[in-house]
């Protein structure tokens, strides 16, 4: 298994909000929440908001991608 990058976690994060949330100004919260962390992506921080967001019904293909990122990023 290939580790990702930190621009390839970016990236498919990006990708996993935009279509996940309904609402853009989240979509850019979170994003600046895990551009700006010093170290590596906060994803307990970004799931923790991202669960009070309004969001759209996921496929498979996203909850891969969540999935993905947890492994890399999660907690």
């Amino acid at each position: 298994m290939n580790v990702l990058t930190r621009e390839e976690g970016e990236a498919l994060l990006n990708k996993f909000l935009s279509r996940a949330l309904k609402n853009p100004a989240d979509i850019e919260t979170l994003m600046t929440l895990a551009r700006e962390h010093p170290s590596t992506i906060p994803m307990k921080g970004i799931i923790y908001q991202y669960d009070r967001m309004e969001k759209n019904v996921l496929s498979k293909a996203d909850l891969d991608d969540l999935s993905t990122l947890m492994f890399f990023y999660g907690p």
